[in-house]
Protein backbone atom coordinates (compact mmCIF):
# COMPACT_ATOMS: atom_id res chain seq x y z
CA UNK A 1 0.00 0.00 0.00
CA UNK A 2 1.30 3.45 -0.92
CA UNK A 3 0.60 6.82 0.64
CA UNK A 4 -0.42 8.21 -2.76
CA UNK A 5 -3.91 9.43 -3.60
CA UNK A 6 -5.40 8.19 -6.89
CA UNK A 7 -7.83 9.96 -9.23
CA UNK A 8 -9.40 7.49 -11.67
CA UNK A 9 -11.08 9.10 -14.69
CA UNK A 10 -13.39 7.29 -17.08
CA UNK A 11 -15.65 9.10 -19.53
CA UNK A 12 -17.96 6.13 -20.12
CA UNK A 13 -19.99 4.93 -17.07
CA UNK A 14 -21.37 1.40 -17.23
CA UNK A 15 -23.80 -0.99 -15.59
CA UNK A 16 -22.71 -4.62 -15.94
CA UNK A 17 -25.19 -7.52 -16.17
CA UNK A 18 -23.39 -10.80 -15.46
CA UNK A 19 -25.28 -13.95 -16.46
CA UNK A 20 -24.04 -17.45 -15.57
CA UNK A 21 -25.02 -20.25 -17.98
CA UNK A 22 -24.41 -24.00 -17.82
CA UNK A 23 -23.82 -23.88 -21.56
CA UNK A 24 -24.35 -21.29 -24.30
CA UNK A 25 -26.33 -22.37 -27.35
CA UNK A 26 -26.91 -20.06 -30.29
CA UNK A 27 -30.42 -19.85 -31.76
CA UNK A 28 -31.84 -21.47 -28.60
CA UNK A 29 -33.44 -20.28 -25.35
CA UNK A 30 -30.71 -20.09 -22.69
CA UNK A 31 -31.96 -19.94 -19.09
CA UNK A 32 -30.08 -18.77 -16.02
CA UNK A 33 -30.75 -18.91 -12.29
CA UNK A 34 -27.63 -16.92 -11.46
CA UNK A 35 -27.32 -13.33 -12.63
CA UNK A 36 -26.12 -10.03 -11.18
CA UNK A 37 -26.38 -6.33 -11.98
CA UNK A 38 -23.41 -4.29 -10.77
CA UNK A 39 -21.35 -1.22 -11.53
CA UNK A 40 -18.38 -1.79 -13.80
CA UNK A 41 -16.49 -0.09 -16.61
CA UNK A 42 -12.79 0.63 -16.44
CA UNK A 43 -13.12 3.53 -14.04
CA UNK A 44 -15.25 1.83 -11.38
CA UNK A 45 -13.31 -1.44 -11.66
CA UNK A 46 -9.93 0.26 -11.26
CA UNK A 47 -11.06 2.46 -8.35
CA UNK A 48 -12.71 -0.50 -6.60
CA UNK A 49 -9.58 -2.67 -6.82
CA UNK A 50 -7.37 0.20 -5.63
CA UNK A 51 -9.58 0.49 -2.57
CA UNK A 52 -9.44 -3.27 -1.99
CA UNK A 53 -5.65 -2.88 -2.02
CA UNK A 54 -5.97 -0.27 0.74
CA UNK A 55 -5.39 2.76 -1.47
CA UNK A 56 -7.20 6.11 -1.38
CA UNK A 57 -9.02 6.54 -4.68
CA UNK A 58 -11.60 8.89 -6.20
CA UNK A 59 -13.56 8.06 -9.37
CA UNK A 60 -14.55 10.87 -11.77
CA UNK A 61 -17.09 10.36 -14.55
CA UNK A 62 -20.33 11.74 -15.99
CA UNK A 63 -23.89 10.51 -15.46
CA UNK A 64 -27.23 11.20 -17.10
CA UNK A 65 -30.64 9.84 -17.95
CA UNK A 66 -33.21 7.89 -15.97
CA UNK A 67 -30.88 5.66 -13.95
CA UNK A 68 -28.66 8.24 -12.25
CA UNK A 69 -30.19 7.71 -8.80
CA UNK A 70 -29.79 3.95 -9.10
CA UNK A 71 -26.14 4.30 -10.18
CA UNK A 72 -25.49 6.61 -7.22
CA UNK A 73 -27.20 4.24 -4.81
CA UNK A 74 -24.94 1.39 -5.93
CA UNK A 75 -21.71 3.39 -5.81
CA UNK A 76 -22.59 4.77 -2.35
CA UNK A 77 -23.36 1.23 -1.17
CA UNK A 78 -19.85 0.23 -2.24
CA UNK A 79 -18.46 3.38 -0.54
CA UNK A 80 -16.39 4.29 -3.61
CA UNK A 81 -15.53 8.03 -3.37
CA UNK A 82 -17.22 9.54 -6.40
CA UNK A 83 -17.28 12.79 -8.36
CA UNK A 84 -19.55 13.31 -11.36
CA UNK A 85 -21.00 15.86 -13.75
CA UNK A 86 -24.35 15.84 -15.54
CA UNK A 87 -24.15 14.57 -19.14
CA UNK A 88 -27.77 14.26 -20.23
CA UNK A 89 -26.96 10.82 -21.70
CA UNK A 90 -28.35 7.46 -20.58
CA UNK A 91 -25.91 5.14 -18.80
CA UNK A 92 -25.15 2.08 -20.90
CA UNK A 93 -25.41 -1.56 -19.81
CA UNK A 94 -22.95 -4.22 -20.94
CA UNK A 95 -23.62 -7.94 -20.65
CA UNK A 96 -21.29 -10.78 -19.63
CA UNK A 97 -22.26 -14.35 -20.49
CA UNK A 98 -20.31 -16.85 -18.39
CA UNK A 99 -20.31 -20.36 -19.84
CA UNK A 100 -19.48 -22.51 -16.82
CA UNK A 101 -19.26 -25.61 -19.02
CA UNK A 102 -16.33 -24.29 -21.06
CA UNK A 103 -15.03 -21.60 -18.65
CA UNK A 104 -15.50 -18.92 -21.31
CA UNK A 105 -16.47 -15.27 -20.99
CA UNK A 106 -18.51 -13.60 -23.73
CA UNK A 107 -19.04 -9.86 -23.61
CA UNK A 108 -21.85 -7.90 -25.27
CA UNK A 109 -21.06 -4.19 -25.28
CA UNK A 110 -23.63 -1.42 -25.65
CA UNK A 111 -22.03 1.54 -27.37
CA UNK A 112 -22.52 4.70 -25.27
CA UNK A 113 -24.90 7.53 -26.09
CA UNK A 114 -23.52 10.99 -26.84
CA UNK A 115 -23.12 13.44 -23.97
CA UNK A 116 -24.46 16.97 -24.22
CA UNK A 117 -22.08 19.59 -25.57
CA UNK A 118 -21.70 21.38 -22.22
CA UNK A 119 -20.48 18.17 -20.56
CA UNK A 120 -16.95 18.81 -21.81
CA UNK A 121 -16.60 22.13 -19.96
CA UNK A 122 -18.16 20.74 -16.79
CA UNK A 123 -15.89 17.69 -16.88
CA UNK A 124 -12.71 19.73 -17.35
CA UNK A 125 -13.76 22.07 -14.54
CA UNK A 126 -14.34 19.14 -12.17
CA UNK A 127 -11.08 17.52 -13.23
CA UNK A 128 -8.99 20.69 -12.82
CA UNK A 129 -10.55 21.28 -9.42
CA UNK A 130 -9.73 17.77 -8.23
CA UNK A 131 -6.26 17.49 -9.78
CA UNK A 132 -4.20 19.28 -7.08
CA UNK A 133 -5.49 16.87 -4.41
CA UNK A 134 -4.22 13.66 -6.07
CA UNK A 135 -0.80 12.20 -6.79
CA UNK A 136 -1.55 9.57 -9.44
CA UNK A 137 -3.96 10.11 -12.32
CA UNK A 138 -5.35 7.04 -14.08
CA UNK A 139 -7.36 7.66 -17.25
CA UNK A 140 -9.06 4.56 -18.56
CA UNK A 141 -11.45 3.52 -21.28
CA UNK A 142 -12.99 4.93 -24.45
CA UNK A 143 -14.67 8.31 -24.11
CA UNK A 144 -18.36 8.62 -24.92
CA UNK A 145 -19.41 10.44 -28.11
CA UNK A 146 -19.94 14.16 -27.68
CA UNK A 147 -16.55 14.86 -26.10
CA UNK A 148 -14.02 16.60 -28.36
CA UNK A 149 -10.85 14.71 -29.28
CA UNK A 150 -8.89 17.17 -27.14
CA UNK A 151 -10.43 16.16 -23.78
CA UNK A 152 -8.11 13.31 -22.76
CA UNK A 153 -4.90 14.90 -24.10
CA UNK A 154 -5.86 18.07 -22.20
CA UNK A 155 -6.23 16.05 -19.01
CA UNK A 156 -2.81 14.45 -19.53
CA UNK A 157 -1.22 17.83 -20.23
CA UNK A 158 -2.70 19.36 -17.07
CA UNK A 159 -1.62 16.43 -14.91
CA UNK A 160 1.95 16.42 -16.19
CA UNK A 161 2.14 20.23 -15.84
CA UNK A 162 1.46 19.63 -12.13
CA UNK A 163 4.05 16.81 -12.05
CA UNK A 164 1.54 14.05 -11.39
CA UNK A 165 2.17 10.41 -12.23
CA UNK A 166 -0.06 9.55 -15.21
CA UNK A 167 -1.17 6.04 -16.16
CA UNK A 168 -3.22 5.62 -19.34
CA UNK A 169 -5.36 2.59 -20.18
CA UNK A 170 -6.68 4.00 -23.45
CA UNK A 171 -6.25 3.35 -27.15
CA UNK A 172 -6.52 4.84 -30.65
CA UNK A 173 -6.35 8.57 -31.25
CA UNK A 174 -6.83 9.33 -27.55
CA UNK A 175 -3.58 7.48 -26.86
CA UNK A 176 -1.71 8.83 -29.88
CA UNK A 177 -2.67 12.44 -29.11
CA UNK A 178 -1.73 12.07 -25.42
CA UNK A 179 1.80 10.74 -25.97
CA UNK A 180 3.31 14.16 -26.70
CA UNK A 181 2.62 15.12 -23.06
CA UNK A 182 4.71 12.15 -21.87
CA UNK A 183 2.48 10.05 -19.61
CA UNK A 184 4.48 7.80 -17.30
CA UNK A 185 2.82 4.50 -18.22
CA UNK A 186 0.53 3.35 -21.02
CA UNK A 187 -1.30 0.03 -20.60
CA UNK A 188 -3.47 -0.95 -23.53
CA UNK A 189 -3.81 -4.64 -24.28
CA UNK A 190 -1.96 -6.18 -27.22
CA UNK A 191 -4.68 -5.82 -29.86
CA UNK A 192 -5.51 -2.25 -28.75
CA UNK A 193 -1.85 -1.22 -28.95
CA UNK A 194 -1.39 -2.85 -32.35
CA UNK A 195 -4.52 -1.28 -33.82
CA UNK A 196 -3.62 2.11 -32.39
CA UNK A 197 -0.57 2.22 -34.66
CA UNK A 198 -1.85 -0.12 -37.41
CA UNK A 199 -5.65 0.29 -37.56
CA UNK A 200 -6.10 -2.31 -40.32
CA UNK A 201 -4.23 -5.10 -38.51
CA UNK A 202 -6.35 -8.20 -37.91
CA UNK A 203 -5.53 -9.39 -34.41
CA UNK A 204 -7.70 -11.23 -31.89
CA UNK A 205 -7.56 -10.77 -28.15
CA UNK A 206 -5.62 -13.96 -27.38
CA UNK A 207 -3.80 -15.65 -30.29
CA UNK A 208 -0.79 -13.51 -31.20
CA UNK A 209 0.83 -13.66 -34.61
CA UNK A 210 4.63 -13.49 -34.62
CA UNK A 211 4.64 -10.70 -37.20
CA UNK A 212 2.30 -8.67 -34.98
CA UNK A 213 4.46 -9.30 -31.93
CA UNK A 214 7.50 -7.95 -33.78
CA UNK A 215 5.55 -4.87 -34.86
CA UNK A 216 4.35 -4.22 -31.30
CA UNK A 217 7.87 -4.57 -29.89
CA UNK A 218 9.24 -2.05 -32.37
CA UNK A 219 6.45 0.42 -31.56
CA UNK A 220 7.07 -0.04 -27.83
CA UNK A 221 10.72 0.86 -28.37
CA UNK A 222 9.70 3.93 -30.38
CA UNK A 223 7.28 5.14 -27.69
CA UNK A 224 9.89 4.76 -24.97
CA UNK A 225 12.67 6.41 -26.96
CA UNK A 226 10.60 9.35 -28.18
CA UNK A 227 8.42 10.08 -25.14
CA UNK A 228 10.16 8.33 -22.20
CA UNK A 229 6.83 6.63 -21.61
CA UNK A 230 6.89 2.99 -20.47
CA UNK A 231 4.50 0.76 -22.43
CA UNK A 232 3.05 -2.20 -20.52
CA UNK A 233 1.18 -4.50 -22.90
CA UNK A 234 -1.08 -7.24 -21.56
CA UNK A 235 -2.58 -10.01 -23.68
CA UNK A 236 -4.87 -12.40 -21.81
CA UNK A 237 -3.02 -15.59 -20.94
CA UNK A 238 0.05 -14.53 -22.94
CA UNK A 239 3.12 -12.99 -21.27
CA UNK A 240 3.08 -9.28 -20.41
CA UNK A 241 5.46 -7.14 -22.47
CA UNK A 242 7.06 -4.03 -20.97
CA UNK A 243 10.29 -2.02 -20.97
CA UNK A 244 12.77 -2.09 -18.11
CA UNK A 245 16.30 -0.64 -18.26
CA UNK A 246 15.76 0.30 -21.92
CA UNK A 247 15.05 -3.32 -22.86
CA UNK A 248 11.91 -5.24 -23.81
CA UNK A 249 10.97 -7.71 -21.09
CA UNK A 250 8.44 -10.55 -21.35
CA UNK A 251 6.90 -11.85 -18.11
CA UNK A 252 4.71 -15.00 -18.18
CA UNK A 253 1.47 -14.81 -16.24
CA UNK A 254 -0.01 -17.07 -13.59
CA UNK A 255 -2.28 -19.67 -15.20
CA UNK A 256 -5.77 -19.94 -13.69
CA UNK A 257 -9.06 -21.50 -14.74
CA UNK A 258 -11.09 -18.31 -15.14
CA UNK A 259 -14.58 -17.69 -13.80
CA UNK A 260 -14.97 -14.20 -15.31
CA UNK A 261 -12.15 -12.37 -17.09
CA UNK A 262 -14.03 -9.05 -17.35
CA UNK A 263 -12.19 -6.44 -15.29
CA UNK A 264 -8.91 -8.36 -15.10
CA UNK A 265 -7.16 -5.69 -17.16
CA UNK A 266 -8.51 -3.02 -14.80
CA UNK A 267 -7.36 -5.02 -11.77
CA UNK A 268 -3.94 -5.24 -13.43
CA UNK A 269 -3.86 -1.45 -13.84
CA UNK A 270 -4.79 -0.93 -10.19
CA UNK A 271 -2.19 -3.36 -8.85
CA UNK A 272 0.54 -2.03 -11.11
CA UNK A 273 -0.23 1.61 -10.25
CA UNK A 274 -0.27 0.87 -6.52
CA UNK A 275 3.26 -0.56 -6.62
CA UNK A 276 4.62 2.22 -8.86
CA UNK A 277 3.15 4.88 -6.54
CA UNK A 278 5.00 3.33 -3.61
CA UNK A 279 8.32 3.46 -5.48
CA UNK A 280 8.45 -0.15 -6.65
CA UNK A 281 10.19 -1.22 -9.86
CA UNK A 282 8.32 -1.79 -13.10
CA UNK A 283 8.85 -5.56 -12.78
CA UNK A 284 7.44 -5.53 -9.23
CA UNK A 285 4.51 -3.49 -10.54
CA UNK A 286 3.82 -5.89 -13.42
CA UNK A 287 3.95 -8.86 -11.05
CA UNK A 288 1.40 -7.19 -8.76
CA UNK A 289 -0.74 -6.32 -11.75
CA UNK A 290 -0.69 -9.93 -12.92
CA UNK A 291 -1.59 -11.14 -9.43
CA UNK A 292 -4.57 -8.79 -9.25
CA UNK A 293 -5.69 -9.70 -12.76
CA UNK A 294 -5.60 -13.41 -11.89
CA UNK A 295 -7.49 -12.86 -8.63
CA UNK A 296 -10.17 -10.89 -10.49
CA UNK A 297 -10.56 -13.69 -13.05
CA UNK A 298 -11.49 -16.09 -10.23
CA UNK A 299 -14.48 -13.93 -9.14
CA UNK A 300 -17.95 -13.85 -10.67
CA UNK A 301 -18.30 -10.07 -10.38
CA UNK A 302 -15.87 -7.89 -12.38
CA UNK A 303 -13.40 -5.55 -10.72
CA UNK A 304 -13.03 -7.51 -7.49
CA UNK A 305 -10.22 -9.40 -5.76
CA UNK A 306 -12.38 -11.66 -3.61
Amino acid sequence: MSTARFLVVCLNPTFQKTIVLSGLKENEVNRSNEYFLSLAGKGVNTARVLMQLGEEAMHLTHLGGSLVKYFLSLIHKETIPFLWVESGSEIRTCYTLLNSLNNTTTEIVEEPKAVLEKTYEKMLSAYEGALPHYDVIIIAGTKAPGYPDSVIPQMVYSAKAQEKMVVLDIKGDDLLNSLEFKPDIIKPNFSEFLRTFYPDAEQGEHDILLEHKNIVIEQMKMVFKKYKTIPVITSGANPTLYIENDRITSLPIQKVIPVNTIGSGDAFTAGMSSVLASGGSITEAVLKGQECGARNALQILPGTLG
